[in-house]
């Protein structure tokens, strides 16, 4: 694969804590010097070459412009290793990047060696048909096409959005449309090969190097190795139901969150209840909310273990009262308001926004995408927040502060969205410190928010939004429990908050696995007095 036309190098004084720092003009000559061989597979800083400013950041939420010395595409494990070592020898950051979806363009660091993994396309399914083996990098919409063609009932849990990578997802964490029956994405990871900062290739399990395999699941991504392959088991899923409740008037938000939280309070945790509105295991679903365009959507899924009827789900909700009000609309016209599809269906549902599939071709155009991207079509300027609700709520309270927002950012132009899910079921089963992700029992939903910007924005609108959505995000600060999830990571946070409990065991993998500080990201502390701030020591205030 030939990624590049140009052989143009420019690195920064920048370097990896604790990394050797050879001379500049070194630096640049040893780096090119190791990387020989791997000219076709580079793209070097150059901001007259096109290849370069379309690759430096992610694919997506590009609010962090970042400007790294060199991409690397690696194909195979080996390479990783190669660029790992490479990179100290260089004294530069070596950063792994899967899809680049970070928030804050953590796979794209200064003055970096981004060692991007979108170009490793392994997928095997084993001859028992009960595993598969696949890269970090693969995209979740190529993932799942692949498991589809194999057998339409074959999926695995993981997010709804086609162009995410599979690496970064598993490290933050990996909620889904399936992760109330079978939990996260970490919690689903039979192995792992992660090469470390030494260059070794190492197998990471419960049994083997047990405590990098806590961390790489949900403790953080490019912190600890990088992983060059998962182990993961194949889902059986048949059964699909899905249907959207439009809420025109935002007005009607404290009625239909109170009541999406009664629904979970009451029983939506119960497995196989006799009672309709209580198969609790049996769905997820997307609580979303914007200030253009549709006002309030309530996306829902229902998959059974056992065949069932568009109209069952019909019945589930309106035992709940979601249906039972004059204020809903169903988004796809009262005679087809559920419908029953596949899993390759559902997740077409959910990646577009709730598009009804028409066919199995249109349902591959949507979610097969380029694993290497060639334009900006899918790159997406915004900034984000993420936050948990646990114990009771002021719901009332919490809704109207939503509300005002929505109305406020109307007023002043602003492209703001709100999402929110019921946490719960399987994910209340699974210990807190069973992986580096630790939010589950005790949380009653999730919680995001974001603000979009346009490429063209000045840096002063930019700006002025930012502080708007900081505003708004103290406005509902105090009805969450100032946790935040890593997969929706913003600056701003204590790091700590992102992992609570699980915080120090990751110390302890840190301190094990990457004793040098070779991978570093912004979520890991700065130098402090001249010495080496350990991940999880001395911040903010010790």
């Amino acid at each position: 694969m030939k990624v590049s036309t140009s052989l143009f190098l420019s690195l920064s004084c920048l370097v990896a804590p604790n990394l050797a720092a050879p001379a500049f003009k070194s630096r640049k000559q040893t780096l090119a010097s190791c990387l020989a061989g791997y000219e076709d597979n580079i793209i070097w800083k150059d901001y007259s070459n096109g290849n370069y400013t379309l690759n430096q950041n992610g694919q997506r939420t590009l609010r962090q412009y970042r400007a790294p010395a060199a991409i690397f595409y690696a194909q195979k494990p080996e390479d990783v290793v190669k660029g790992v070592k490479c990179a100290r020898k260089a004294g530069v950051l070596p950063v792994p990047r899967s899809g680049g979806h970070s928030y804050e363009s953590l796979s794209s660091l200064n003055d970096s060696l981004v060692i991007d993994l979108s170009t490793m396309s392994h997928f095997k399914i084993a001859k028992d048909q009960r595993t598969f083996t696949v890269s970090p990098g693969i995209r979740l919409g190529n993932m799942y096409t692949s498991l589809y063609r194999a057998n339409p009932t074959f999926t695995f849990a993981a997010g709804t959005c086609p162009s995410v990578g599979l690496g970064g997802l598993i490290s933050a964490g990996g909620y889904g449309m399936l992760s109330r029956r079978y939990g996260l994405s970490a919690d689903n990871v039979i192995s792992a090969k992660v090469v470390l900062a030494s260059g070794k290739l190492v197998t990471s399990s419960p049994r083997k190097n047990p405590d990098l395999f806590f961390a790489i699941r949900g403790g953080g991504g490019g912190s600890y190795g990088i992983v060059v392959q998962y182990t993961l088991p194949i889902i059986r899923h048949k059964y699909y139901y899905l249907a959207e409740l439009w809420y025109p008037n935002v007005q009607d938000l404290p009625k239909v969150f109170n009541r999406l939280y009664q629904w979970r309070q009451k029983g939506l945790d119960r497995h196989h209840n006799t009672n309709p509105s209580y198969d609790g295991y049996d769905v997820d679903m997307q609580f979303n909310i914007y200030s253009i365009g549709d006002t309030v959507k309530l996306a829902i899924q229902y998959h059974p273990e056992h065949q069932s009827s568009p109209e069952h789900l019909r019945k589930i909700l309106k035992s709940a009262g979601l249906v039972d009000t004059t204020e809903f609309e169903w988004k796809f016209g009262q005679h087809n308001n559920t419908f029953q599809t596949s899993v390759l269906g559902s997740h077409m549902f959910f990646a577009s926004s709730v598009t009804v599939p028409k066919n199995e071709t249109e349902m591959y155009q949507y979610l097969e995408v380029p694993q290497l991207y060639t334009n900006d079509a899918y790159k997406q300027t915004r900034k984000g927040r993420s936050e948990y609700l646990r114990g009771e709520l002021d719901v009332n309270g919490l809704a109207n502060v939503w509300i005002k927002s929505v109305e406020r950012a109307r007023k002043d132009k602003q492209n703001i969205f709100i999402q929110s899910a019921p946490y719960g079921a399987k994910m209340r089963e699974i210990a807190d410190d069973s992986a580096g992700y630790p939010h589950r029992a005790g949380v009653s939903f999730s919680m995001q928010t974001g603000i979009y910007f346009k490429h063209t924005d000045t840096p002063s609108s930019i700006t002025l939004a930012e502080a708007w959505l900081l505003d708004l995000y103290n406005n509902w600060r105090p009805f969450t429990s100032g946790e935040h999830y890593q997969g929706y990571v913003f600056l701003e946070a204590d790091p700590r908050d992102f992992y609570v409990g699980n915080w120090k065991r990751l110390v302890k993998a840190k301190k094990r696995y990457d004793p040098e500080g070779v991978f570093w990201t912004d979520l890991v502390p700065p130098k402090k007095d001249g010495k080496t701030v350990w991940f999880g020591e001395g911040y903010p205030h010790e």
